[in-house]
Parts: structure tokens; sequence; C-alpha cells
């Protein structure tokens, strides 16, 4: 089997996105298990949605961090998009050539989700929370972050 077709079917098989699948659902009962599968990385949530105007501008920069620091970083997108809004938001990560999980919000109780991410963020987005490679909390921002922020807090974790 030639190279090109081998790689196309492994990231096939890893970015279930390339296929046009459904996007996943996360709720506050599943933070701690996403978390737990990238035990050893750094591990970024961002928080966002297509109607978020600084999300939308964040996420490029997003997309940039996660392919520069693939190596040891994991990105968790998760859009706070109405259910029914999700071919929108695959729409939109496809677009963006988002290669990192991601996930459509899913929350039975809103305030139980937002302490199960991070007991200090507000609720609003966008949002950014990051955990060090043992899953420790070390930062969480509230409202948009640019490239060079984010960068500075993934290069303290070396």
């Amino acid at each position: 089997m030639p190279v090109i077709v081998r790689i196309l079917l492994v990231a096939l098989l890893v970015h279930p996105l390339l296929l046009g699948a459904s996007l996943p659902t996360l709720n506050e009962d599943q933070v701690a298990n996403v978390l737990e599968q990238h035990r050893g990385k750094v591990v970024v949530f961002n928080f966002w949605a297509t109607w978020c105007g600084p999300c939308r501008e964040e996420f490029p920069d997003l997309v940039r961090l996660y392919n520069e620091n693939k190596d040891r970083l994991v990105l968790v997108s998760v859009s706070m998009d109405e259910p029914e809004d999700s071919d929108r938001v695959l729409a939109y990560l496809k677009e963006q050539k988002a290669a990192f999980p991601a996930y459509l919000r899913d929350f039975k109780d809103f305030q139980k989700f937002v302490n199960a991410v991070d007991p200090e963020w507000g609720g609003g987005i966008p949002a950014t929370v990051v955990f060090d490679r043992a899953g420790r909390r070390i930062y969480g921002h509230e409202g948009k972050l640019s490239y060079n922020e984010l960068k500075k807090i993934i290069d303290g974790q070396r």
C-alpha cells in the first residue's frame, strides 16, 4: 500500500471530522475522563461558540498553537453552541482545519459543568483552561488570548 494511502487512512481514523462524522458531546461527568485520557501532555481546554466574535478571532491562533506543539500538548475544543447547531460547528472546525479533539457541550447543569472544568471560571467565553502533564490546573482565562500569550503559557511547561 502506498505511503500516502496509509497516511490518509490513519488521518481518517484519528480525526473523524474529516469523514463528516457527527461531533461528540461533552458533559460535566466526562470532563475528568477527557483530561485523564491525555495525561502526560499539557492539555488546553478552550470553550467557544460560532456566534462569538472574540472566539472566532482567537480560533486561528489555537489552531496554529496546536499545529506547532502537537507533540507535547492536546487542545480540547468545546463548542458552547446549541446542540441543534452542530452542523454549523462542524463546518467551522473544517474551515479552520482544526485537527484536535472537538466536542459540543451537552451539560445537564451549567454550574456543575463549569466547576468540573475550573471552579474559578465564570462561565463566559472564550475561555481557556490549561492543565499540566499531571492533570493539575495551572492557568485559566476568560476572554480572548493571543497566540503569544498562549505560547508563553505552553512554553512554561517544557
